[in-house]
């Protein structure tokens, strides 16, 4: 508190009192919108100013959250250089948590980017087609398809709950057994 650096008769003052809770409440404010302003100058600090990071980028300020509006700039800023598998299924994660496979199609100019549907926001996963569309080459085509193990999927295989507790497979490993039975 500033009454503290004052001599102990300005601290019975009314005067004195109003005068610096006002000085503390401005100072307050300033403090928060100066750790705004240096927060604007990182992208995974920077929520009020998000905006300026878009127009810098050339990407449009929509309505959007600012978290997908920090994965829209995260992917613009990865995105630079040659479009590699590994560099699609690095953006893909910026925009969707979870599981994500990219499967490239050589023979037909095309790749697919598979995500695990359980937790994508559909802005998201739209923000992800803008870029993805953004950055591939012209002649290549692209889908991005959402993967869920549905109960007809499941019932399909014949097995109880005890059964597939028994096999205890991760989800890449169920992926390899079913594929391996023919099963999907």
């Amino acid at each position: 508190m500033l009454k503290d650096y004052l001599p102990a008769y300005y601290k019975k003052s009314k005067v004195m009192t109003d005068i610096l809770g006002a000085l503390e409440t401005e100072c307050t404010r300033l403090g928060l919108e100066i750790q705004h302003i240096e927060d604007a100058f990182f992208v995974l600090l920077a929520e009020k100013y998000i905006d300026r990071h878009l127009s810098d980028l050339g990407l449009p300020t929509g309505s959007e959250g600012v978290s997908v509006k920090r994965s829209l700039i995260l992917a613009r800023l990865q995105g630079t250089g040659t479009l590699t598998k590994a560099v699609l299924k690095s953006i893909a994660e910026s925009f969707i948590a979870g599981y994500i496979e990219v499967t490239e199609f050589p023979d037909w100019y095309a790749f697919h980017i598979d995500y695990d549907d359980t937790g994508a926001a559909p802005e998201a996963v739209e923000g992800l087609r803008a870029v993805v569309e953004e950055l591939k080459p012209a002649h290549l085509a692209f889908e991005i398809l959402s993967y869920f193990v549905s109960w007809a999927r499941l019932d399909g295989f014949d097995y109880t709950w005890a059964q597939w507790d028994a096999l205890d497979l991760t989800f890449d490993e169920w992926e390899v057994y079913h594929q391996h039975r023919g099963e999907g």
